[in-house]
């Protein structure tokens, strides 16, 4: 999960023309800061999860940090399940205590990604909300929820319009107030999306950073992949740099895979936004020959995740990804990321000649909060007393590992830590598992 969909509704804020991923990649430091308070806030539990809800406020008023923080404990919590209840619980009361209905449909999408089934009935009344947008997002929020589109897909029906209505509608859309704007382009989408294409490309070819995120927002709810090609495509050379990567963006969240040729040029861009949304194309809708093309850029953490989604969708290229990792052209976490298939090439290049790539490999397995790769990284450490660097890194990683660890996984750890052999272990690296695992 590296943005959440709230970063895109908030991305309308007046007076921030600048995309989300420009702004992060101006800003990495202050991002990474943000970042590391989360677990902190995390751990303090309702009341750090009420005061980041107070702090959304209508109107696209919301700070841009604390709009951050909110999307940054969804994708947290979607990693650390044991605050997923607690989290959720004071999502669903802000929701159904908003009385601003964009304010509502933030809380809406982010319980879309961590809700849980028993909220449904909770959340149900919002199906009915006086404004169209709520019942829209509750509609898709709780079609995530359980798991069954089709339950709710069919929930909230649209109110045909005759052509005198339309066009009234449709000038609505050239309106300089952008939340009359919303609700003009809401009304076609659900009605005549064709309508809408002409002023897409008009705001997709403007420097109105608010309007060109309006446009991208709504464009999200339209079904027919023509009326996005036409929409995103047809222009796509006359769009200012906003405008492509608001239109990339558009693409690849409703994957029309019309974005791959459009956003293949783009991966040399110098503009960081531009090509974060090149990457995000790809990785909703490239293929091998995509893959490919991403080698070259594997040091950017949009571009991993797009070759590893691409990967991940042809297991009949398996050999060619370890071929790859033997080559030295992905890293290690890299392959790892890519699927089970990859992990006893990798595992077995913990004993590779070359020492770089075993501490790749460790260092890899180190970082990710999985059992089994805490099982390799302590059998590797007993049997690593020829380097005992390897040796101490290896230790390292299962010491990391054991501070997440789940009690059932420490128990087993500490089961397998009394019947192993430790002879080969150094005094000091025997003495730091033995105090992890006592």
């Amino acid at each position: 999960m590296k943005h959440l969909f709230l970063f895109a509704v908030l991305a309308a804020s007046v007076g921030w023309a600048q995309t989300m991923a420009d702004w992060s990649a101006a800003n990495r430091d202050t991002l990474d800061k943000l970042r590391a308070e989360v677990p902190a806030l995390a751990q303090e539990g309702r009341s750090a999860f009420e005061r980041l809800t107070a702090a959304v406020k209508p109107d696209y008023k919301t700070d841009r940090l604390d709009s951050i923080r909110l999307a940054e404990m969804t994708r947290y919590v979607l990693a650390h399940r044991d605050y997923q209840k607690p989290y959720a619980d004071v999502l669903a009361a802000a929701a159904l205590k908003s009385t601003n209905a964009d304010v509502t449909c933030i809380f809406l999408d982010q319980l879309r990604w961590c809700g849980y089934v028993e909220q449904e009935a909770q959340l149900k009344p919002l199906l009915q909300h006086h404004d169209r947008s709520v019942q829209e997002i509750a509609a898709v929020t709780l079609a995530a929820i359980r798991g069954d589109v089709r339950k709710y897909e069919n929930m909230v029906e649209a109110k045909p319009l005759t052509e005198k209505e339309l066009l009234a509608v449709k000038k609505q859309l050239q309106s300089a107030d952008l939340v009359v704007v919303k609700h003009a382009a809401r009304d076609l989408v659900q009605t005549a999306p064709l309508w809408l294409v002409a002023d897409m490309q008009l705001a997709f070819a403007s420097d109105d950073g608010a309007r060109i995120a309006l446009f991208r927002d709504v464009g999200k709810s339209i079904q027919q992949p023509d009326v996005l090609k036409s929409a995103c495509a047809e222009k796509f050379d006359t769009y200012t740099l906003a405008g492509k990567t608001a239109a990339l963006e558009l693409l690849a969240a409703r994957r029309v895979d019309v974005g791959v040729e459009l956003a293949l040029p783009l991966l040399d861009t110098p503009n960081k936004g531009l090509q974060r949304a090149a990457f995000r194309m790809l990785r909703a809708c490239g293929g091998l020959p995509e893959a490919d093309k991403l080698l070259p850029y594997l040091a950017d953490a949009d571009a991993e995740s797009a070759f590893v989604e691409i990967a991940k969708r042809h297991p009949e290229a398996e050999e060619t990804f370890v071929r790859l990792f033997k080559e030295k052209k992905i890293k290690a976490m890299v392959a790892i990321r890519i699927g089970p298939g990859l992990l006893k090439p990798v595992s077995d290049a913990m004993r590779s000649p070359d020492s770089e790539v075993a501490a790749d490999v460790i260092r890899a397995m180190s970082k990710i909060n999985s059992p089994q790769m805490t099982e390799i990284l302590l059998k590797f450490a007993l049997t690593a007393a020829e380097d005992v660097r390897l040796q101490t890194l290896s230790v390292r990683g299962v010491v990391q590992r054991m501070r997440e660890a789940k009690p059932e996984e420490r128990k087993a750890m500490k089961q397998m830590w009394q019947e192993l052999d430790k002879s080969k272990l150094t005094d000091a690296n025997h003495q730091v598992l033995e105090d992890c695992l006592k």
